[in-house]
């Protein structure tokens, strides 16, 4: 039987008054509520789960932006649970969230639970427009990460036969038990372990390795099925290539039925096997990279996980030939990476190649937060810190975010020792982003070396 871990969230208001709010509690609201989290923290089966309460209804944020009559996904006196706005695609930061409270105006402003990643939230702003439209304040809910309790809860019940204290012993040791406090995160690493039984340091293998565990066909009812008989490589690509159409395409699914009647939101699965690498998509969509979303309908298993074998996918076509202008046109909005594309964005250079650079200097931030700093050579990693020095917050999106765990501890490298020393010499800290730097320093090697 599946437990479902009941979750805790931060109440914040708009003077700083902060008590904590327990999952059961949130229906209780008469405000319009935000709910923030990072990608992977659990913010769609939290919504999910809230949408089954009398008097409320899921949607998803990109059908809901998109319906050309909202009103019809929900009844009369029901309180709308919106997710996935990070999948709407924006040139702007926060863009997402003013195409949805646009909806919501078009229905007369019907009560809202909404979801959506911290970085998108922008703060007073939001609050603003949201009392503007309803007269009151929003009640704005931090998710927060797994307790101790709550992880080892989830690993005993979705990974019976794996030593969960052993699994969260081993990334506390390695200085990286924030890891677990994901649940994305979690899964994978439960995936790993139960596949392998050796778990990664760093967030790229985690991806890489828990991706390929993912690919293991475990019902021996389906080893001869196709997609058990294809290589990993082929599989991994293929996903690769679902992954960054339906990102890039803005698309909530991918749809195996007929192809002329593919739903709106949805990419066509005979068109993504005529993507290069793509054809054994239909093949992919079975394994446990993608989840079901209704009859003839699979999505990613998460976005996160999508965004990396995107980037796996969009680097190899780089590698074979395709020219970096036409890749990066594909990110483009109003001459800005799109936000809802940052991820993908972000993960191209930890796969190397000419596209690398090109990343660095176009969206340094996308490349720092997603992970790939840390696998980034030196003279790569030195030009990522060289471009950050430059940014303000509004060029990076950092304006007031929590971290769950610091984006730049991955420059701390005791290599970059003299570059540091100029961020601190040459008053660079007074910089926002050169002020995030340094608040990454304390105990780090990086930082004894610069102590004296």
């Amino acid at each position: 039987m599946t437990v479902r871990i009941e979750r805790t969230l931060i109440y914040e208001d708009s003077n700083g008054c902060r008590g904590e709010v327990h999952q059961d509690e949130i229906p209780a609201f008469r405000e319009p509520v935000v709910i923030l989290g990072d990608p992977g923290l659990g913010k769609t089966e939290l919504t999910k789960a809230l949408g089954e309460q009398p008097g409320m209804q899921y949607v998803h944020a990109g059908a809901f932006q998109r319906h050309a009559r909202p009103g019809t996904l929900i009844d009369d006196g029901e309180s709308i649970v919106i997710d996935g706005l990070d999948e709407i695609a924006s040139a702007e930061l926060g863009g997402s969230i003013d195409a949805v409270l646009g909806q919501l105006s078009k229905l007369d402003c019907p009560p809202f639970i909404l979801s959506c990643r911290e970085a998108d939230w922008m703060g007073a702003q939001y609050r603003a427009k949201i009392e503007e439209d309803y007269d009151v304040e929003p009640v704005v809910l931090h998710l927060q990460p797994f307790s101790y309790e709550d992880m080892r809860a989830f690993l005993s019940n979705e990974f019976p036969g794996i030593d969960a204290d052993g699994l969260l012993d081993h990334l506390d040791a390695r200085g990286i038990g924030s890891l677990s406090e994901n649940p994305l995160t979690l899964r994978m690493l439960g995936e790993v372990m139960q596949a392998e039984g050796a778990l990664p340091d760093t967030r790229a293998q985690l991806f890489d390795r828990a991706c390929r565990a993912m690919l293991e066909e475990r019902n021996r009812h389906h080893e001869n099925d196709a997609h058990a008989n294809r290589t990993r490589d082929e599989l991994l690509l293929a996903a690769g290539a679902v992954c960054s159409a339906q990102l890039i395409c803005d698309r909530i699914a991918v749809y195996t039925g007929a192809t002329m009647r593919t739903p709106e939101d949805c990419l066509s699965a005979a068109d993504d096997e005529q993507l290069p690498s793509g054809g054994a998509a239909r093949d992919v969509l079975r394994t446990r990279l993608f989840q079901a979303e209704g009859e003839h309908r699979f999505t990613h298993i998460h976005r996160a996980v999508a965004e990396y074998l995107g980037a796996k996918w969009l680097a190899h076509r780089c590698d074979e030939g395709v020219s970096e202008r036409r890749i990066f046109a594909l990110f483009r909005a109003a001459n800005k990476v799109s936000t809802s594309l940052r991820g993908l964005y972000g993960w191209i250079p930890h796969f190397g190649g000419p596209l690398a650079e090109r990343c660095i200097q176009t969206d340094p931030y996308a490349v720092l937060c997603c992970g790939a700093a840390e696998t980034l050579d030196l003279d790569r990693a030195r030009d990522l810190l060289d471009v950050l020095k430059g940014l303000s917050w509004m060029d990076a999106g950092l304006s007031g975010r929590p971290w769950e765990r610091h984006p730049a501890s991955n420059l701390m490298r005791v290599e970059l020792k003299d570059d540091f020393l100029d961020i601190l010499e040459n008053g660079h800290f007074v910089n926002p982003v050169g002020e995030l730097l340094v608040e990454a320093l304390p105990g780090t090697d990086l930082a004894r070396k610069l102590e004296p």
